[in-house]
């Protein structure tokens, strides 16, 4: 009895947690997200008895008497506030709002405070305004349209070396009507100004006043040493005002409004001379790979990829060097064309590069090292990726199933039905030759015994007819096979069948038929293997491979043909 009784109470616990637990599931979100009080002001500079607005919101349906305007009295005259209430959707996700406006007006001079307003569990910053005499309104109206466009500048650092990049931020901050407005980059001699990415735009709040805040980033590289003024940021447009006119009519008035940010003094030290190789300076430089497939055994005809990282700090991407690495002639190697973007103010060059072995063995490929100068240290550094040490085992018996298995890792191009109805063509051709040997040896057995030696003849004849039958249905010429392999788009291929063409024509390799042919099908490789999307059409190839001069072609079985179409010969 007791146990059922303890059981009962723990299944009645075990419902009460989980009761606690959604409960708390449910209100976290608004703990987590408690509504904000923000108070704003039209303006905070102001002449005395002006007036100007209070804008006091909250993120959530209140009661309007829930602002105390009270704390006002002691410094502001002010009006009846007017109350709003608002309710938007936006991705699903409902948010109300409460909004109270008041007009008011300073009783005395000097610095005044507004105080916070609390509703509910939140309360407002204060904000302090500034007020002037209303005899120097023209003085208030410039520092009122100053305060209303204001532009800040700063760099991550002013002393630098020859040939290194620094950053250039501009945070400029409306809190105004505009209209035409444009932001003008810096300048100065010997120095490569360049904008960085898109201009980011955020809001914020600074002393009761909103402000739309754009953000803009330049690169600055130094390109002579010397001492270097850099001429600030400028920002020019107008200010939309409305203009309290009689009869109810107020037409806009645009004030123009110029902003220059302050010039900045630039040392830039020259290159030390005794340093040595490219000059790279920066504050840091990554250089990594990646190896796919990362085996250290691979077979003929087995493209290997390679991937080479280089990251440099705060550089340029005009000033970021080529990679080259010198291969062994045992393997052939694609380079396509470099990747750039930034990360983390890094500019990154990505170089992806396809190595195809050629012949077997023990392989060594390069490593390689990169010398930069350390700006922070002052010093000459390497940084370095190994090579790479591989041992290339013979390709597979079926060559034409493995040169289309290459095609499909390096081209994604892929001919399974030519290569099946080649292999199957050359499976048939010997089976029936085993299958008639046999046949032919009895009858010609039969016919020694008691046959005329002119029905001997006359069979041998035509036994001799269906073998030339067979043997020309699976033969063809290297032009041939040239042809269908840039008919069919397939650049191994074709290269193959081009090479074995330029060994049985030797006296026509540098004729200018095979020149365009060569480099047709240079074109069709790079086509093929470039990361980039790039169309690539056999017409002009094809026509080129008609010129050539036929006197020398020569005809052989498939068979023998297909055992010689290696792409790394």
């Amino acid at each position: 009895m007791k146990k059922l009784l303890n059981n009962k109470k723990n299944r009645q616990s075990k419902w009460v947690s989980l009761f606690l637990i959604a409960l708390l599931t449910i209100l976290s979100p608004a703990i987590a997200f408690a509504a904000q009080v923000e108070a704003t002001v039209s303006k905070n500079i102001v002449g005395l008895n002006d007036v100007f607005q209070l804008t006091v919101k909250i993120d959530d349906s209140v009661n309007a008497n829930a602002l105390d305007l009270s704390p006002l009295d002691a410094d502001f005259n002010y009006g009846t506030p007017s109350v709003s209430n608002s309710t938007s959707m936006i991705n699903g996700v409902i948010s109300r709002s409460t909004e109270w406006n008041v007009a008011l007006a300073a009783k005395k001079m000097g610095k005044i405070v507004i105080p916070s307003f609390r509703i509910g569990a939140t309360e407002s910053q204060p904000i302090t305004i500034t007020v002037e005499k209303n005899g120097n309104a023209s003085a208030t109206k410039t520092t009122q349209d100053q305060q209303a466009v204001q532009l800040l500048t700063e760099v991550d650092k002013s002393s630098l070396y020859q040939g290194e990049t620094f950053s250039y931020r501009v945070e400029l901050r409306i809190g105004a009507q505009m209209s035409q407005a444009s932001l003008t980059a810096p300048y100065g001699d010997g120095l490569d100004v360049v904008q960085q990415g898109d201009d980011r735009q955020t809001e914020t709040v600074v002393n009761g006043r909103r402000y739309i805040v754009v953000t803009r980033y330049y690169q600055i590289t130094a390109e002579k040493p010397g001492k270097i003024t850099l001429n600030g940021a400028k920002f020019s447009g107008n200010i939309v005002k409305g203009n309290r006119g009689g009869f109810g009519f107020s037409p806009s008035v645009n004030i123009p409004v110029k902003r220059t940010a302050e010039n900045i003094a630039l040392e830039i030290k020259a290159k030390p001379e005794s340093y040595t190789g490219l000059w790279i300076p920066t504050t840091d430089l990554k250089l990594e790979q990646q190896w796919q497939p990362q085996n250290s055994t691979v077979k003929v005809g087995e493209p290997l990829t390679r991937l080479i990282t280089l990251k440099i700090k705060n550089t340029s991407q005009s000033n970021m060097p080529n990679i080259s690495l010198e291969y062994p002639s045992s393997v052939r190697s694609y380079n396509e064309k470099p990747e750039y973007s930034n990360q983390n103010g890094y500019t990154v060059m990505t170089v992806k590069q396809v190595i195809i072995p050629r012949k077997e063995g023990k392989l060594s490929l390069p490593g390689l090292s990169v010398n930069w100068f350390n700006t922070v240290t002052g010093k000459e550094q390497t940084s370095s990726i190994d090579g790479m040490k591989l041992t290339v085992m013979p390709e597979e018996a079926n060559t034409n199933s493995a040169l289309n298995n290459q095609e499909d890792k390096i081209a994604n191009i892929t001919d399974t039905n030519v290569a099946s109805s080649t292999s199957s063509s050359v499976t048939k051709n010997d089976s029936a030759y085993a299958s008639i040997w046999p046949w032919l040896t009895a009858l010609m057995t039969i016919l020694w015994l008691g046959t005329t030696i002119a029905l001997l003849k006359a069979k041998r004849s035509k036994q001799t007819r269906s073998a030339v039958i067979n043997s020309e249905a699976v033969t063809i010429s290297t032009l041939e096979g040239l042809q269908q392999a840039a008919e069919r788009n397939e650049p191994i291929k074709a290269q193959t069948y081009f090479r074995q063409w330029k060994n049985e024509n030797l006296q026509l390799v540098g004729s200018s038929e095979a020149q365009k042919v060569a480099h047709e099908i240079e074109i069709m490789m790079n086509a093929a293997y470039s990361k980039q999307a790039t169309t690539w059409k056999n017409d002009t190839l094809l026509q080129a491979i008609k010129a050539l001069p036929t006197a020398s072609t020569k005809k052989s079985q498939s068979r023998s043909h297909l055992a010689e179409l290696d792409p790394n010969k």
